[in-house]
């Protein structure tokens, strides 16, 4: 019995010897794979240039003008290299040509709007000078203006003016006028007759001297002008009186004037405004020329 179980554990071990080759050979196969399937890392996807392209584009969009227009055509460039180049992210690279596009567009357009804004403005501005400034400052005139040739084309005459309290008045050219309630009926409720103006120095005379029921004396009105010389508007210049000599005066189709008087209003005139004060009642009125 000892000896065939010696026997059987030689032949078995004899077996194992000679078959290392198995296990040699198997040991082998796994020691020689190559070492790169397992030690690479993975490659990152491409797509910064992309990403950036995106970025700019939508930069350019919200900065406009001129910087805008500069990021817009660096994203172009940068979303066409992306698409060229095959990187990843071409629907971002796309994108962001199309948003840069926009951005370029949209700068130059504010640019153009820009430029024809502060061509205007400076028209508008210039014209404004020439409204506001001409006839009454010497400095920006090379010759001396003439005021009473101002009013040669500006007085009443020929003229509808609308006053502040919804009235309307019209003056003709043969030195009468008519004034009426509203400018909804010209048929009833108006008076009319005569008109007389007076501008600069013939308006202080006329009030001072024709009018001394008023009480108002030369000394007091040169101290207003004086106290006003820097303002363009409440200046002698354009100081007037209109006189109207009511003749009739007419209320729901009944004439109530026995006898005609005189409406003075005191104020002063400028560019087919009238910014006037009743002299016998003391209420403010604003004429304004509307034909």
């Amino acid at each position: 019995m000892d000896y065939n179980n010696n026997a059987n554990n030689n032949n078995f071990n004899n077996g194992c010897n000679n078959g290392n080759y198995y296990i040699d050979n198997t040991g082998s196969m796994y020691n020689n794979m190559p070492n790169q399937l397992y030690n690479q890392p993975p490659q990152p996807p491409k797509m910064g240039m992309a990403i950036a392209a995106l970025v700019i584009g939508l930069l350019s969009m919200t900065l406009c003008c001129t910087g805008g227009t500069f990021l817009g055509i660096v994203g172009i460039i940068l979303g066409i290299i992306a698409l060229t180049k095959n990187y990843d992210g071409k629907g971002m690279a796309i994108a962001g040509i199309i948003t840069s596009a926009l951005g370029v567009l949209i700068g130059l357009f504010m640019i153009v709007y820009m430029v024809v804004f502060v061509y205007a403005f400076n028209e508008a501005m210039e014209e404004y000078e020439d409204i506001m400034y001409d006839p009454y400052t010497d400095s920006l005139l090379e010759e001396e203006y003439d005021f009473k040739n101002l009013y040669q084309a500006n007085t009443f005459s020929t003229h509808f003016f609308e006053a502040s309290d919804g009235s309307v008045i019209y003056f003709n050219d043969d030195g009468t006028y008519i004034w009426y309630q509203s400018h909804d009926s010209y048929s009833d409720n108006y008076h009319y007759g005569t008109y007389s103006e007076y501008y600069e120095s013939s308006a202080c005379d006329y009030i001072v001297n024709s009018l001394p029921e008023y009480g108002i004396t030369q000394k007091e009105l040169d101290d207003y002008f004086a106290r006003n010389e820097d303002n363009y508007f409440y200046d002698k210049e354009n100081f007037c009186c209109l006189a109207l000599h009511i003749d009739a005066l007419i209320v729901n189709g009944e004439s109530l004037l026995d006898h005609s008087y005189e409406s003075n209003y005191m104020g002063f005139y400028y560019f087919d405004t009238f910014d006037a004060t009743n002299m016998a009642s003391g209420d403010y009125i604003l004429f304004s020329m509307i034909e």
